[in-house]
């Protein structure tokens, strides 16, 4: 535990002496409100330590198995066999153990490289503060998908960085990196949707028609499932995944506590976000609503395929963070909220890294830890 809480405090610290990049041809966003902000060198430079620790893990969440997968690959390249589920990590993982290098750690290396880099040029170039968007990613323990669900990580990173052609409105690229990012994780196949479905003003009636339509789920879970596994996947490859959702517990509480805070901030400032018509954070807020209804959902089951699923809307509160403090709060009341929400965030922390995980231990092998 002690290894992470380092990254935290090592992350922030450094983050806290990067200079603002000054330069005023660097748009923020469609609708252009001005902002400093870092570059995605200095960003990068800032994740190093997160990098290092986590390329050099022997035992965390699933690594073990990604290490035995790597270790028990051959050396000689083929492309038969290759994983029907993870075409494109498959293929990765054996022209990296046929090409490049045999050590487990680096192939563990380059996955979370992957999943940096995007995370690193999105938020430098739609981050209102990076250091807040920092401290959302490692308090709200979502910087543990690099080390526990590492392959479906590097698919929600590739969708992140599909956000550009989102908001460029480049419908090619965009579906092309989302295509990528299902040949990692079949889960990524719910942003083929995200493009045309999150392009609406928030609070429109298409998104309440979503709000609506997931409540009545989360209501009649049992029965919505029941139906859909009897009339459509019974018998089918795909029978086990209403079966899943039906026998499994449902996600805490507070988890989902956390999901609804950018949304219901949004919704208090919806009057300021609408005069201000920033489209980027537009598609933001109805990113994060759909989070906050697959964590509704997720709290009466079903919690391992849609807490999944959830993890791809949830990365874009690193974007709708920062924004509502630095452009949709009151001056007066977000300085308030923010102390609240900083205070409350280290909690969560606390809460789900030492009290909900049990201290989620790090070992390496190769640095000699065992924490």
């Amino acid at each position: 535990m002690i290894v992470y809480w380092f990254l935290f405090a090592i992350t922030l610290f450094f983050a806290s002496f990067v200079r603002n990049n000054k330069n005023g041809n660097i748009a923020l966003c469609v609708r252009g409100i001005e902002k400093y902000q870092f570059t995605a060198k200095q960003i990068f430079l800032i994740l190093i330590p997160m990098i290092f620790f986590f390329g050099l893990r022997s035992k965390v969440g699933d690594t073990g198995g990604y290490i035995y997968s790597f270790e028990n690959l051959t050396t000689e390249f083929s492309l038969t066999g290759l994983d029907d589920r993870a075409y494109g990590f498959s293929l990765l993982q054996r022209i990296c153990k046929s090409f490049l290098f045999k050590h487990p750690n680096m192939w563990l290396t380059l996955l979370t490289l992957i999943s940096v880099i995007p995370i690193t040029y999105i938020l430098s170039k739609y981050s209102t503060d990076v250091r807040l968007s920092l401290f959302v990613f490692i308090a709200s323990t979502e910087f543990t998908f690099l080390i526990n669900g590492a392959r479906q990580f590097v698919a929600v990173c590739i969708c992140f960085y599909a956000f550009k052609f989102l908001v460029e409105r480049k419908p090619v690229k965009y579906y092309l990196l989302v295509l990528l990012a299902i040949s990692f994780h079949l889960t990524a196949i719910v942003m083929l949707f995200a493009y045309f479905l999150v392009r609406s003003k928030p609070w429109s009636l298409k998104m309440w028609l979503i709000i609506i339509a997931a409540v009545f789920v989360c209501v009649f879970s049992e029965s919505v499932f029941g139906f859909m596994n009897d009339a459509f996947l019974e018998d089918s490859v795909y029978s086990h995944y209403a079966e899943d959702v039906m026998n499994t517990e449902g996600v805490n509480i507070l988890r989902v506590a956390v999901a609804f805070v950018p949304v219901i901030l949004a919704f208090y400032c919806r009057k300021r976000i609408e005069a201000q018509n920033c489209e980027y954070i537009n598609y933001c807020i109805n990113l994060s609503v759909l989070n906050a209804m697959c964590f509704l959902f997720a709290s009466t089951m079903g919690a391992n395929l849609t807490g999944r699923i959830a993890e791809f809307f949830t990365i874009y509160n690193l974007l709708l963070y920062p924004y509502l403090f630095t452009h949709a709060l009151p001056k007066k009341e977000g300085s308030i909220i923010k102390v609240v929400f900083y205070l409350a965030f280290t909690f969560f922390f606390i809460y789900q890294m030492q009290i909900a995980w049990g201290g989620l231990e790090y070992v390496s092998e190769v640095l000699g830890i065992d924490c």
